[in-house]
């Protein structure tokens, strides 16, 4: 038995739908022909970000007192940086 290692970037805007085709990587049939190896993308739930679409809501609750004071927000991105938001730009009215 052989082993194959496969090296898949994760491109943005990727989801549960989207299949990752290796033509002629698969399993050798009896016959000779080789199949086709796909990869699937499943999606798993993450903490503070869902996904709609090729969006990311992120939604954080706060108090009335505190949307009051008009405050920044500090939220931390899926990238790993810190980024602050003036929360008066994120009312909908």
């Amino acid at each position: 038995m052989t082993t194959c290692t496969k090296t898949i970037n994760i491109k943005p805007g990727y989801s549960s739908k989207t299949k990752l085709p290796f033509p002629g990587e698969g399993h050798q049939t009896v016959h000779g022909t080789v199949s086709d190896l796909i990869f699937c993308i499943e999606e798993l739930p993450h903490l503070a970000f869902k996904r709609n679409g090729d969006d990311l809501i992120f939604t954080h609750w706060t108090t009335l007192a505190d949307s009051f004071e008009c405050s920044s927000l500090e939220i931390r991105t899926l990238d790993g940086r810190n980024i602050k938001v003036a929360v008066d730009t994120l009312v909908k009215y």
